[in-house]
């Protein structure tokens, strides 16, 4: 979420997560209680909070999981790392996957469970330690990454991914990342459209920072989001909502697009879309002008008059 532009991010981190996570966990005889909003958005921390919202909003997509169409930073890394694993240890009990993952340097092991061979099943698993990992384009891994396939349909399938001191970095930009939690994006194929869904269960943490700029970012519990891509005019359209927290901007707000963020595979930031933050106290509303501007309109009193306005650089913001 921070920083670097989000096309750099698909590389470190094809996402943040965001998009497509279902965050595993919980438990308990009875509903939980909705997270409570806390933060105050004002004209102090707006750039904060419209960061942290774009970067969980921007971030899983279709692309970041599929590996076409737009992507976001965290999670979708950790999705990419998680199919190129399966396809690696598919029918393996054990093996060195180094030079399938880790072209750069490094090393990674994996283990794979074949429930019902040959084919894939549910109940297929993989589990990758990565050490120093390379991929190649300067993306280096280090952590356990666990997959298991949950859900598979003629045209649709869904995985349970989990992570142990799971972390990324970007040897050319500085960027760095930890997460920490389990999810479980779903993928739905259909002629011309590719549909993927999140929503969190419990929470998913994402610890970012490049030079001075740094977020601890959670989707908290009833997040969710949608991203569909369409293969003819190769274009990512995602929507988001739902409690989201952010250190940097001073705690939790609600977050939703009123309007979905549409960006192209050939952009690096989405060229139009709207996003809503809603605290304790004042709203934040970020309209995307172009692929290269927002305006942020802040409504301090939350009494539906934004007084302020400010356009700002997509790459102020990620």
């Amino acid at each position: 979420m921070i920083r670097p532009p989000l096309s750099k991010f698909r590389t470190a981190g094809a996402a943040v997560l965001a998009v497509l996570l279902a965050a595993c966990g919980g438990g308990g005889d009875g509903p939980l209680p909705a997270p409570e909003i806390t933060v105050n958005i004002n004209l102090q921390n707006q750039q904060q909070v419209a960061r942290a919202s774009f970067g969980s909003s921007v971030s899983g997509a279709v692309g970041g999981f599929t590996g076409a169409g737009s992507g976001g930073a965290v999670s979708p890394l950790v999705v990419k790392r998680a199919q190129s694993a399966a396809l690696a240890t598919r029918k393996r009990i054990a093996e060195d996957v180094s030079a399938e993952l880790c072209p750069g340097g490094g090393a990674a092991d994996a283990t794979a469970t074949d429930t019902a061979p040959p084919g894939e099943s549910v109940g297929d698993s993989a589990q990758v330690t990565f050490i120093n990992c390379d991929d190649g384009a300067g993306t280096v891994a280090s952590g356990v990454l666990r997959l298991t396939i949950s859900s598979l349909g003629s045209s649709s399938i869904g995985f349970a991914i989990s992570t142990s001191n799971f972390s990324v970095r970007d040897t050319a930009t500085g960027y760095t990342a930890s997460l920490d939690g389990s999810f479980g994006p779903s993928l739905q194929v259909s002629p011309g459209v590719i549909t993927s869904r999140l929503s969190v269960a419990n929470e998913l943490v994402l610890d970012a920072s490049v030079g001075a700029i740094s977020d601890t970012v959670s989707l908290l519990r009833g997040y969710a989001t949608e991203a569909t891509y369409t293969v003819s005019d190769a274009t990512t359209r995602a929507v988001a909502a739902g409690p989201v927290d952010s250190v940097a901007s001073g705690g939790t707000f609600d977050l939703s697009t009123p309007q979905a963020l549409v960006q192209t595979d050939n952009e690096a930031y989405p060229h139009a879309g709207q996003i809503l933050a809603v605290g304790k106290t004042g709203k934040l509303r970020a309209t995307v002008l172009s692929n290269t501007q927002v305006r942020l309109e802040v409504d301090e009193d939350g009494n539906g008059t934004y007084e302020r306005n400010t356009v700002v650089n997509w790459t102020d913001l990620l």
